[in-house]
């Protein structure tokens, strides 16, 4: 067999790059000049790119091949791996007919054309997975309301590097490990469309060991060629030179905990970063191009007043991040907050006063031409977050690390809290493996706390598409749990529509009016605005405000047997 030479050229700014590469598997005859590629992945460090070529035999008879070639980028950039996706994307590349490639541990592919890369539901064809949570714990210390699965490790320096080091490796192997044992099961793992690296503050792990864990994800289950990979990060715990590693390795997604403006109640909450390092941190991001940037604010703080409010939020818009999550205080019990505060209470603002923050807060935002897609979540055109998006749909996702919750397979997956349990979880995932996940019900059995019965699944569905501005699809309520169902929906969201606080929406997109719906289910036969009614959403803000007693009426008396 002989060796096949591609060769690519695309502009970068000013500077062209090309690249010649020989793999002596590919069934394809000698290189030719000009030979057209039919499509590529990103470009990146550690990153296995696909692409399918068409090459002239000698005499002249043209052969396409749509078996991709394996290319490795460390032989692509030598020396310059912080090369990132957004590049090729202002390349001027000849693609068209893009093939996905997913090398799966057995070496075996799963192709899929780019046009199913941006449909909505993110998991594969098999059922499986296409987007994973990895949870990195560590922090520079707890903040005072936080109740997440932490691992506090204070503020780098000379004397204790070493042992933070150590404590950071030992995790990632054991991490590692997870992934692995997990994947290895699947009988071929589906490439990640989504990645979100949480904590945490995963900014404070070093580049070594995020490629550990890029590399381990690479290698069972790869990434589709439009992934998007997240990376929380605070203020402080980073510089240009660490995100531009991050960047190289594939981050194209940076969502900032700044969480106010104000330095006093930055102090009140117990963050470790100042408003210097607020705006050190912005720096970095917007020198460095990131255009994919989420920025997350926190209302209902102590004393918190209405003007502190609509200063933070007319700062963020001026910032113009490109996307923004903006969350209500919740006092939790456990946390510091939870042993000073009660909700409601003095210093903390009353319900109404809360209220009020969050009407400011979706007037301002899309005065500014954000779209409030989700009840906490606010967007630029184009920059939803896709990888939350597969919570609020219910879609099956992976979850690795400590505390991490996976949901799959109708189970949901919770991982132990604390280093040593994890730890503990780990290894036993791994003596219980067996060649055939599915089969493994021993497995199977310890891996999840919660097989989901249907009216789990209903509930859930219900209240994770309320929190999107869309609402929830009727058609798929149907489809999924049956036609009585969507009859009591509808008649339940009747009081709900009347008052204003969500609205019917047919198949053109408009608005039902309220008496038209009334009308027709007060009829003997409501089929036809059952079957015209496509989706009911939560109205903005009333609606959003009040989801949480909308959800618990739409609970009672569910029609599941």
């Amino acid at each position: 067999m002989r060796t096949c030479f591609i060769e690519i050229s695309y502009q970068v700014r000013t500077n062209t790059v090309s690249l010649k590469y020989a793999d002596k598997r590919h069934p394809c005859w000698p290189f030719q000049t000009g030979c057209p590629t039919s499509g590529f992945l990103n470009l990146q460090k550690r990153r296995i790119v696909a692409f399918s070529c068409s090459c002239q035999r000698p005499g002249g008879e043209a052969e396409k091949h749509k078996q991709p070639l394996r290319l490795r980028t460390d032989d692509v950039f030598p020396g310059n791996n912080e090369l990132h996706a957004q590049r090729l994307e202002r390349s001027n590349a000849n693609v068209h007919n893009s093939f996905v490639s997913a090398i799966g541990p057995n070496g075996g592919r799963d192709e899929q054309t780019v046009a199913g890369l941006h449909n909505d539901d993110v998991h594969a064809g098999n059922g499986l997975p296409t987007s994973a949570y990895v949870h990195l714990p560590f922090c520079k210390r707890r903040c005072f309301y936080c109740d997440f699965a932490i691992v506090a490790i204070g503020q780098r320096n000379d004397a204790n590097s070493t042992n933070i080091d150590s404590t950071m490796g030992s995790y990632v192997t054991t991490l590692c490990k997870e992934i692995t044992s997990t994947l290895s099961q699947l009988p071929q793992a589906s490439p990640l469309k989504t990645l979100f690296f949480g904590g945490g503050t995963p900014s404070l792990l070093p580049p070594q060991y995020l490629s550990r864990i890029v590399d381990t994800l690479d290698q069972h289950c790869g990434f589709q060629c439009d992934a998007e990979i997240s990376m929380e990060m605070d203020p402080g715990t980073f510089d240009k030179q660490t995100l531009k590693q991050f960047l190289g390795l594939g981050v194209n997604r940076v969502s900032l905990g700044v969480q106010s403006f104000n330095e006093d109640f930055l102090k009140a909450c117990g963050r470790s970063h100042g408003l210097q390092d607020v705006y050190e941190a912005l720096d970095i991001i917007t020198g460095l191009n990131v255009s994919n940037w989420s920025l997350d604010l926190i209302s209902s703080l102590p004393h918190q007043t209405l003007e502190h409010w609509e200063e933070c939020l007319r700062e963020a818009i001026g910032l113009s991040p490109a996307h923004v999550s903006v969350y209500d205080l919740q006092i939790e019990e456990g946390t510091k907050f939870g042993v000073w505060y009660k909700p409601g209470h003095h210093p903390l603002p009353d319900e109404d006063k809360s209220a009020s923050f969050y009407r400011l807060a979706s007037s301002l935002l899309r005065e500014a031409g954000y779209e409030h897609y989700e009840i906490s979540n606010y967007a630029k055109p184009g920059f939803q977050c896709r990888h939350n998006m597969v919570y609020w749909k219910n879609q099956p996702y992976y979850g690795f690390g400590l505390g991490a919750t996976s949901y799959f397979n109708g189970k949901r997956f919770s991982r132990p809290r604390k280093l040593k349990g994890y730890a503990d979880f780990v290894e036993l995932c791994i003596n219980q493996s067996s060649d055939n996940f599915s089969a493994n019900e021993e497995y199977l059995s310890f891996y999840s706390n919660t097989v989901e019965s249907v009216e789990d699944r209903v509930c859930d569905t219900i209240m994770l598409s309320l929190r999107l501005a869309s609402g929830l699809n009727l058609n798929e309520l149907s489809k999924n749990f049956g036609h009585e169902l969507r009859v009591h929906i509808c008649k339940s969201f009747l009081p709900f529509i009347n008052s204003g606080h969500a609205v019917a929406v047919d198949s053109k997109f408009k608005t039902v009016p309220p008496d038209t719906f009334s009308t027709a289910l007060s009829e003997q036969s409501a089929s036809k605005v059952l079957k015209d009614v496509i989706f009911i959403r939560l109205t903005d803000p009333d609606g959003f405000l009040l989801s949480n007693e909308i959800i618990s009426s739409l609970f009672t008396d569910l029609p599941i047997k």
